[in-house]
């Protein structure tokens, strides 16, 4: 299993301006850019009044049931792919 690593935002701006840095000395830009970490690093949130004032948006389901259908389905994706693995 891949090893996961947590940094806190300041270490990941570092690293981000060294590789922006480093890589641009070559011509190139990297993946992990100060961009990136701030979007990732950044508090969200998410609220379908104004879709449902200006749409009439109505959603399927509620916000528990999708929740709960959401992570029936990964977890069942993930067994399959277990199972798939298991067949190899």
């Amino acid at each position: 299993m891949a090893r996961v690593w947590v940094l806190g935002t300041t270490m990941a701006m570092v690293i981000a301006t060294l590789l922006e840095l480093i890589m641009g000395i070559f011509g190139r830009s990297p993946n992990f850019t100060r961009v990136a970490v701030k979007n990732s690093a950044m508090t969200r949130y998410f609220n379908i009044e104004k879709a449902r004032r200006r749409l009439g948006y109505q959603p399927i389901w509620s916000l528990d049931e999708g929740i709960t259908k959401g992570v029936a389905e990964c977890m069942a994706r993930i067994r399959r792919e277990e199972e798939s693995k298991k067949t190899k």
